[in-house]
């Protein structure tokens, strides 16, 4: 399978403070097929988690920065397999559309940065319980 580097589609400042971006993430696959991938990432800086009503549930901002990073990581990938390389275009384009009806909205609702990371905490939780 060919790698190429990740292509930067879109790069877009969200109200609730994230950034949202979008990589074209498709590899070839064999000959003429390809892996057509979408990878959409939203970048939640820390700091921003505080100024939200619900931030007094989310433990100090070093903690958290040493439990799960600065900034938190949300991503989701959207793939088709053996996609003709002269549909490529057309097929990211689906993926595109897809993405933007059925997640932008969900991404860019106020609470979604601090439920996330709540979310991030619990499974955390989670492990290290399971670990003991």
């Amino acid at each position: 399978m060919s790698v190429a580097p990740d292509q930067l589609i879109e790069q877009t400042p969200l109200k609730n403070a994230a950034t949202l971006e979008l990589y074209d993430t498709s590899r070839t696959m064999i000959g003429d097929r390809m892996l057509v991938s979408l990878t959409a990432r939203v970048q939640i800086p820390v700091d921003s988690l505080y100024e939200h009503r619900a931030a007094q549930e989310l433990p100090p901002a070093d903690p958290l920065r040493a439990l799960l990073g600065d900034p938190v990581t949300w991503e989701h990938v959207k793939q088709r397999h053996f996609i003709d390389a002269r549909e490529r275009s057309e097929v990211l384009e689906s993926l595109l559309a897809e993405f933007n009806t059925h997640m932008r909205p969900y991404l860019t609702h106020p609470d979604f940065p601090v439920k996330y990371v709540q979310k991030q905490l619990r499974e955390y939780q989670k492990r290290a319980a399971w670990q003991r």
